[in-house]
């Protein structure tokens, strides 16, 4: 029976401009992080046979065009220009070639540039957040209906105030708390939710609580209700009346109050939330219901934590480029990963589900490689870096504990010693071996250090079983996550 060999596949962006990009990534080609991930290199298969061609790197409503070429690329057949999905089943054409090529081509769209302004250390967006998806493309459910509001089982959801879209042009949309958690990430890129944390340092910069609502507002009466006490807009912020639905789907105080939500959560069904009013010129926090849709402001960075004298990311690190632009190969393959000695990234069993949560692995080649893993402005911690962080939280006894996520959303059960304190909110994103193999997603988290060890590696790990932060060395082909601290 006759076979068609596919040789390597490659991936193709259409630039606004119209121009071409292609780089190459092993068997894979790369461009603006759209991944062809179905099947690879050098397959033989026959002609009639129906094969899966699967992308990723775009939304899964994104129209994308699917080619293949016989002739290694000189000439392109197009098999459909409406795929969506993120998949599509081709038939394999009656063809004979050792030299196809199979292309998937998506519009790139340049990424929405947003006002912004600076507040002392901080850059803030100029205006209420108003997406309707998440940063990976998914959608946030829009609810409009009040039960269903209230109804709504810990998942995100958005709305205009009195669910008109008029609203939205002045005033952004109203969101819930379950939508600014969701790990998929509400804020655009380069963008992130302010933690408690960070609006304390906004306020504590505008002078304090009393004050820093007035610095904070819009002057005048155009938006804000009489008297709008204290309004100046010394700051720039800008901060508009978008009022609130309160958890039984009611709207509320439009023209009057403001609530911007915070990322960190206080409880179980409550998390904390900054308000400013037309009476009062005071900006204050309160810990309110999740359901609660209030107002979304976001600052411009990676999300941070400040643990003593450092600065943390938030997350795992899921980037799959260095710094200067250049690919991170994603090894897929155990073998090849085993023998790799160059930097290289996978998902956790490599299941693309697991990112959002708990970001990439890396082995420690892609953590010492010289073009620069971290993001600007920040570095990989050294091994004394990780000391002092455990230092400042009582010691490696105790410290696991205190950077543990709380409860079992993501923790296997005992999850001993949890408190979170630091804010770190440390996940078991589990490791890969040198075998290339995958262990303990759940139950333990591993972070690699920058500092060598004879011809290993020390890192970090955090178990379930043990409030206790755990420093051993490791061979650089393993596969753990990554935290950056600030420059």
């Amino acid at each position: 029976m006759k076979k068609i060999v596919l040789i390597f596949i490659i991936i193709l962006c259409v630039l606004p401009d119209g121009m071409q990009a292609q780089k190459q990534k092993r068997d894979k080609l790369l461009s603006n992080h759209v991944n062809i991930i179905s099947f690879n290199s050098g397959e033989a298969i026959c002609p009639g046979t129906v094969v899966q061609i699967q992308w990723d790197g775009v939304p899964a409503s994104d129209t994308v065009k699917l080619e293949y070429s016989t002739n290694g690329g000189t000439d392109w057949i197009m098999i459909t220009d409406t795929a969506n999905g993120l998949s599509f089943n081709w038939t394999v054409p009656n063809t004979v070639s050792d030299n196809c090529v199979v292309r998937v081509r998506a519009k790139v769209t340049a990424p929405p540039v947003y006002e912004e302004v600076t507040i002392g250390s901080q850059t803030w967006m100029l205006k209420n957040l108003d997406v309707v998806t998440y940063r990976n493309g998914d959608s946030i459910p829009q609810v409009t209906n009040n039960i269903a509001w209230e109804l709504v089982p810990s998942s995100g959801a958005w709305c205009y105030y009195s669910n008109n879209p008029a609203n939205n042009s002045v005033y952004g949309k109203l969101y819930n708390w379950y939508a600014v958690n969701d790990p998929r990430d509400l804020a655009p890129e380069g963008w992130h939710i302010p933690s408690n944390a960070e609006w304390t340092t906004l306020t504590t910069y505008l002078g304090g609580e009393n004050v820093a609502g007035g610095k904070m507002k819009e002057a005048g009466t155009s938006h804000w209700a009489s008297p709008n006490a204290g309004a100046t807009n010394g700051s720039g912020f800008t901060a508009l009346p978008g009022g609130l639905r309160v958890q039984n789907g009611i709207f509320n105080f439009l023209g009057s109050i403001t609530h911007f939500w915070s990322s960190t959560e206080y409880d179980n069904s409550n998390a904390w939330k900054w308000t400013t009013t037309c009476n009062f010129a005071t900006f204050y926090a309160g810990n309110w219901g999740k359901l609660l849709g209030h107002s979304v402001r976001c600052i411009k960075g990676p999300a941070e934590v400040t643990i003593g004298t450092q600065t943390w990311t938030l997350k795992n690190l899921n980037v799959d480029h260095y710094r200067n632009g250049d690919t991170i190969p994603q090894i897929t393959d155990p073998t090849e990963w085993a023998s790799a000695t160059f930097g290289a990234w996978c998902y956790y069993n490599n299941d693309p589900a697991t990112k959002p949560t708990y970001g990439l692995l890396y082995n420690w080649y892609a953590v010492n490689d010289s073009r620069g893993l971290a993001p600007d402005g920040w570095h990989i911690p050294s091994d004394a870096e990780w000391t002092t962080l455990e230092d400042n939280l009582g010691g490696v006894s105790i410290a696991g504990g205190k950077l543990k996520e709380t409860s079992f959303t993501h923790w296997s059960s005992p999850n001993t010693g949890a408190t979170n304190e630091s804010g770190f909110t440390a996940l078991p994103a589990g490791y890969r071996n040198s075998s290339g193999s995958f262990f303990a997603i759940g139950l333990s988290g591993t972070w690699w250090t920058s500092t060598v060890y004879i011809s290993w590696v020390w890192r970090r790990s955090i178990a379930c079983t043990g409030a206790n932060s755990d420093r051993n060395y490791q061979s650089a082909t393993f596969g753990y996550s990554v935290r950056c601290i600030k420059d």
